[in-house]
């Protein structure tokens, strides 16, 4: 009788702990697919300027379209403010890890913004200095990030997202469960408060927008943009 119960003991445990290991393994399948469908990432947001210019930048990756590879190239994004469209060539320029790295502004058409882009992986500087020169003129600005101390990350946003829209990001999914859409995410930073943009586009190039709260994860706002 105690073996029976035992087996019968025995039994129930190994199917229950096959249950939460399925769920556990799906679950992170799930999240890890969501990632996988990052086309573009801005994880912090710097500001500097002097007597004479204005810069932000923002680090992070944006994946080009239709890109033959699935790497990612990550980089700080720089942006001169007030200055757009004044043809004057200016470059930027900065040293880190015994290294030089250097690109020339250019206006974006798109955006109607003048910006450079340097790549550098694995950048977790809070406070950095660069030199834009321009014409025989040089120029010093330190750049200091502006994000708010407790600011959760992209994967504590996303999963947020899931939590709260799990069932709106389900309606993404094919018949055998692949996530059809990109997925864009920038944490903003206005009036010292943080906050996640994350925006889905499908196959039809539908812009689904989500604004969530940047310390607490809640969402804000939630946007058909076009």
């Amino acid at each position: 009788m105690k073996r029976i119960i035992f087996r019968k003991s025995l039994a129930i445990f190994l199917t229950l702990l096959t249950i939460f290991c399925t769920a556990f393994m799906l679950a992170c399948r799930e999240k890890e697919s969501y990632e996988t469908y990052l086309t573009e990432l801005k994880t912090d947001v710097f500001k500097g300027d002097n007597e004479t210019l204005s810069l932000k930048a923002q680090y992070g990756f944006n994946k080009a379209e239709n890109s033959a590879t699935e790497s990612r190239v990550y980089g700080l994004y720089f942006y001169l403010l007030g200055v757009d469209g004044d043809n004057i060539t200016r470059t930027i320029s900065m040293a880190e890890n015994g290294k030089t790295y250097a690109d020339t502004f250019a206006l974006n058409p798109v955006t109607d913004k003048t910006t450079a882009f340097i790549e550098i992986e694995n950048f977790t500087k809070k406070t950095f200095t660069v030199t834009i020169s321009e014409g025989s003129n040089r120029y010093e600005i330190t750049l200091s990030s502006i994000l708010p101390e407790k600011t959760i990350t992209y994967k504590d946003a996303l999963t947020h997202l899931q939590t709260e829209h799990g069932n709106f990001l389900d309606a993404y999914k094919t018949a055998d469960g692949k996530f059809n859409a990109k997925l864009i995410m920038r944490v903003i930073v206005k009036d010292n408060k943080s906050y996640w943009y994350v925006g889905l586009i499908d196959d039809s190039d539908s812009l689904k927008a989500f604004l969530l709260d940047g310390i607490s994860g809640k969402t804000l706002a939630v946007r058909e943009v076009f």
